[in-house]
């Protein structure tokens, strides 16, 4: 177990999380844009392994848009996670304001 965060940098995570969820949506674009290019197409007609080859070409490419999915949703997350921080820390301003105190200058 690690020790407890006392401190997130929210700008810096939200920035992380887009930059993860555009490099998910351009591995899926490069993908797609050779997708057809590596399946063999009728080449392999008469080939004993032409049956097997397309059947790989085509799990690959499941593989590769799932990664791609599993990518994007790992960014959203991390901009998510960056605006429940902002959230929770306005919450606990507004819980100290409305208190009567107002919140330390730091």
């Amino acid at each position: 177990m690690g020790q407890p965060v006392s401190q997130v940098d929210t700008y810096g995570l939200a920035k992380v999380g887009s930059a993860v969820t555009g490099s998910a949506a351009g591995f899926a674009e490069a993908y797609s844009s050779v997708a057809g290019v590596l399946a063999a197409s009728g080449a392999l007609d008469g080939w004993s392994s032409g049956p097997a080859l397309t059947g790989a070409a085509h799990a690959w490419g499941a593989f590769l848009a799932q990664l791609a999915a599993q990518v994007e949703r790992t960014g959203a997350d991390l901009t998510r996670s960056a605006d429940e921080f902002r959230a929770a820390d306005a919450a606990a301003g507004n819980r100290i304001t409305v208190a009567g105190h107002s919140p330390v200058a730091q």
